[in-house]
């Protein structure tokens, strides 16, 4: 059995005053080392901002990825500035993965995948602390696990795999 869980999250910020106090009660009694929100509809990030601002979060679970911004211009700078970690779900839905690259992009941007190319962009970002994925595929895994190894994306392949994102 486990001494501790290293975070526990409210969820969808559901019922947020009575699972924040339990939360916090958990890791005032060292059964949990962070304490955190998610949400995962950009609708739901100004409830989710108040939130943080309270200093009651060690950490926040949002979407992120080059066709899904809205975090990069509402949540991550107060992330950042409140010294809070980000982990970032979904990177790999919206449709993100319908784009094509070219090879000579993927080799640009020094990926062989473009599920590698977004899951680096996301990593490269230095308000980003872990790129959480979902796969049933051990290939997949193994594949995406690359995208975490430097060296990272410069501010211009970070450009680049937005603009190849955006393209219809």
């Amino acid at each position: 059995m486990f001494e501790h869980v290293d975070v526990y999250q409210v969820h969808n910020l559901l019922n947020v005053p009575d699972q924040l106090a339990l939360l916090e009660r958990l890791k005032d009694e060292g059964k949990v080392r962070a304490v955190g929100a998610t949400h995962y509809q950009e609708s739901a990030f100004r409830d989710l901002a108040a939130l943080m601002k309270t200093k009651r979060l060690d950490m926040v679970q949002i979407p992120y990825n080059p066709l899904r911004r809205a975090a990069e211009r509402e949540l991550l700078p107060l992330a950042e500035s409140m010294g809070l970690g980000v982990f970032v779900m979904s990177p790999l839905q919206q449709g993100i993965l319908d784009r094509r690259p070219s090879p000579a992009q993927l080799k640009q941007l020094g990926v062989a995948t473009w599920a590698q190319a977004i899951l680096k962009w996301i990593a490269s970002d230095p308000r980003v602390s872990t790129v959480l994925t979902a796969t049933q595929v051990v290939n997949h895994v193994r594949e995406n696990a690359v995208a975490g190894d430097p060296p990272f994306f410069t501010p211009e392949q970070r450009a680049l795999v937005v603009r190849i994102a955006e393209r219809s």
